[in-house]
């Protein structure tokens, strides 16, 4: 800012222009750029405001597995027993290529080795604005344990 405060000096001096009126334009530009940064970084704030409490409010998502640009996760926070055998979660798929995160509400039955799915939606990953829901419960569907969905439910419910 120094040196083009300089140039513009030597200009003004080369011209015969008065400084004063040379301040004047520097100071009107000096406000302006600040005027800009100042909302810029108003902005930048209210963007991070808004979106951290969509974002943050509802999910301790943790990793359970990725293959190419596609991660599975779960909700650690919505691990709940139903009764001594059955337990309910809410699990995510993201595809990261396509901005998308698939949420599904999972209740397992591990002594059957079966699996539903009670509700799911389809969410912009970036923003979490819902884009699709389908409250329809799905039938049981069974899976081994050498399976994902058999080594998702051995991480979610034992750890391991």
């Amino acid at each position: 800012m120094i040196k083009i405060f300089h140039y513009a000096l030597r200009i003004a001096r080369l011209q015969g222009h008065k400084v004063a009126r040379l301040q004047v334009t520097l100071n009107l530009a000096i406000w302006q750029s600040f005027h800009y940064a100042l909302r810029i970084a108003f902005l930048i704030c209210a963007a991070i405001f808004i979106l951290s409490g969509s974002i943050c409010a509802a999910e301790n998502l943790k990793f359970i597995d990725a293959m190419d640009d596609t991660g599975y996760y779960y909700d650690a926070d919505s691990v709940k027993s139903e009764s001594d055998e059955i337990f309910s979660v809410q699990m995510a798929v993201i595809k990261a290529n396509l901005n998308r995160m698939y949420s599904y509400e999972v209740r397992i039955t591990p002594a059957s080795r079966t699996y539903e799915i009670l509700s799911s939606r389809i969410l912009s990953y970036d923003t979490r604005a819902v884009l699709e829901t389908n409250n329809s419960r799905r039938p049981p569907q069974r899976y081994s344990d050498k399976s994902e969905m058999g080594q998702m439910v051995r991480l979610i419910l034992y750890g391991d």
